[in-house]
């Protein structure tokens, strides 16, 4: 089934690449329309009905960034107060899940109270053979 889906993306594959080149290009058309027209089209509302499709703006996460030139995070780390400042420590997670049968040997798993889970994923394959049929 898997390589029957293969062969059908290899047969389109420049009709699929030669499309999403289409719509990236169509995309970035309508994107430039609307922020050169953003007091126009998004008065009221930051969306607008297009009949074929609804365009509009989303408010993204805040976000910092250093505003003044040359100056570093470590700059702006000496100047803010312990409250504004975090410190994160944890445990390594990988390296204890890279070394549990030595540290299970020296009871250091069972000392540290931690126990090593390793859960069973259900699957179903479909043979192929008898989908053919």
């Amino acid at each position: 089934m898997e390589t029957e889906i293969q062969k059908i993306r290899e047969k389109y594959a420049d009709n699929i690449k030669q499309l999403q080149t289409v719509s990236e290009d169509d995309f970035r058309k309508v994107q430039f329309y609307a922020e050169r027209h953003k007091k126009n089209l998004f008065a009221v509302r930051k969306s607008a009905d297009w009949g074929a499709a609804i365009i509009g703006l989303r408010t993204a996460t805040p976000s910092l960034k250093i505003g003044v030139k040359g100056r570093t995070w470590e700059d702006v780390l000496a100047e803010l107060p312990t409250d504004y400042v975090r410190t994160k420590t944890e445990p390594m997670k990988d390296k204890i899940l890279a070394d549990r049968e030595e540290l299970a040997k020296q009871g250091l798993l069972t000392e540290w109270g931690l126990v090593v889970e390793q859960k069973d994923t259900f699957f179903v394959e479909l043979k192929e053979e008898i989908l053919t049929k």
